[in-house]
């Protein structure tokens, strides 16, 4: 397994594209981004594992159509490529690991299921903060009995 670094999201746009085979014979479509990094170029296999997942991908761009033999409007879209720097043979290469729509891509929580979750998450939070060191904030005092209260001198 190669070995991955640096991480990173850039906003791209599809400039090139081509439909050909790999060198173990696999269907692919080989998109030519532009990024504020330079070109970089992503490989989308149509394998039984891979085929949504590519499709998918290209509709981020803006390919609307059925049939790969147009792919008017792939450049339609800015995308989000997830790059990383990927050791291959012993050399660095940076690679596309996914196309990613951009911006919020998933739906939000209701009301109820919003409150749920974070108080499901509530003690995970605090335990993440305890063990990197984040003092927790101080716990509301609880009202004291009305006894207490009317024996305060003022």
């Amino acid at each position: 397994m190669s070995e991955k670094r640096n991480t990173r999201n850039l906003t791209a746009r599809a400039e090139h594209w081509q439909i050909g085979t790999s060198g173990t014979g696999k269907h692919r479509v080989e998109v030519l981004f532009g990024t504020s990094e330079g070109e970089l170029t992503w490989y989308g296999y149509f394998t039984e594992a891979t085929m949504d997942r590519t499709i998918e991908s290209l509709r981020h761009c803006g390919w609307e159509g059925d049939d790969l033999e147009h792919m008017e409007g792939l450049d339609a879209n800015e995308v989000v490529l997830v790059v990383a720097e990927e050791e291959y043979e012993g050399k660095w290469y940076t690679k596309v690991q996914w196309v990613n729509r951009q911006g919020i891509t998933s739906e939000a929580l209701g009301e109820k299921e919003l409150r749920a979750f974070a108080a499901e998450m509530k003690s995970h939070i605090r335990a993440f903060d305890a063990a990197n060191g984040k003092r927790q904030p101080a716990k509301p005092e609880k009202k004291k009995k009305k006894e207490e209260e009317d024996d305060l001198a003022f």
